[in-house]
């Protein structure tokens, strides 16, 4: 988990309001999250999950836990399509 972790955090500082998953893993997803919503920004905070057309059974697996955890701590959201959707 480390490297890709590490990685994505590349990725923030370059990109601060945008955070593409596509190729973790639902719990590196969810801790990324975190820690990304836990630093101050401005604006929405776009979050590309993927539609969940290259797990093994076609099905969405980061875009259900991160809507998830958007709704139990009450954070407020928007869907952008399929794959994305903005934290407001």
């Amino acid at each position: 988990m480390g490297a890709r972790v590490a990685q994505a955090e590349d990725q923030f500082r370059s990109s601060p309001n945008v955070i593409d998953f596509h190729g973790f893993r639902v719990a590196e997803a969810l801790l990324l999250l975190r820690k990304k919503l836990a630093e101050p920004r401005r604006g929405k905070l776009l979050v590309i999950t993927g539609a969940g057309r290259h797990s093994p059974d076609g099905k969405p697996r980061i875009r259900p836990a991160i809507i998830n955890y958007l709704m139990q701590n009450r954070i407020q959201f928007s869907m952008v399509n399929d794959g994305a959707l903005n934290v407001l």
